[in-house]
C-alpha cells in the first residue's frame, strides 16, 4: 500500500514541496538566510534514503519518457517534411503547377518553390 502511494508523488511535486517548506522555514525563522534555510533542508539529509532513490528513479524515467517522445516527434516531422519534399518533386516532375502542388498538398506557394528550386541544382 506505501508503496502506491509513492508512485502518485512525482518530480515536480517534490521540487514544489521543498519549496514551500523552503518558504515556511523562511517566514518562521527570518533571522536565517536563504542558504542557511537551504542547508537545513540540504539534499544530504535524505540521500540515500528509500524515498530518494524511488524519487529519483521515478524523475529518471520520466526525463527517459519525456526524451524518448520528444525524440519521436522530431522524427516524425522530418518524415513528414521528407515525404512532402517527395510529394512536391513528384507532381511537379508529373506537369502540375505551383499553385497545383500547394493546394494539393496544403503549403504555401514558397515552400513549393523553395523545394523546387533545389530540385534544380
Amino acid at each position: 500500500m506505501q508503496k502506491s502511494k509513492l508512485k502518485v508523488i512525482t518530480f515536480p511535486f517534490f521540487s514544489r514541496l521543498i519549496e514551500l517548506i523552503e518558504a515556511i522555514l523562511v517566514n518562521k525563522f527570518p533571522n536565517l538566510s536563504r542558504e542557511e534555510v537551504k542547508a537545513m533542508l540540504s539534499m544530504e539529509l535524505i540521500k540515500g534514503t528509500k524515498v530518494y532513490e524511488e524519487l529519483k528513479e521515478e524523475a529518471r524515467q520520466e526525463v527517459k519518457e519525456e526524451l524518448r517522445e520528444e525524440v519521436k516527434q522530431e522524427v516524425k516531422q522530418e518524415l513528414k517534411e521528407e515525404v512532402k519534399t517527395e510529394m512536391i518533386a513528384k507532381l511537379l516532375q508529373r506537369g502540375m503547377s505551383v499553385q497545383e502542388v500547394a493546394e494539393i498538398l496544403e503549403l504555401d506557394v514558397e515552400v513549393i518553390r523553395n523545394v523546387a528550386g533545389e530540385q534544380k541544382t
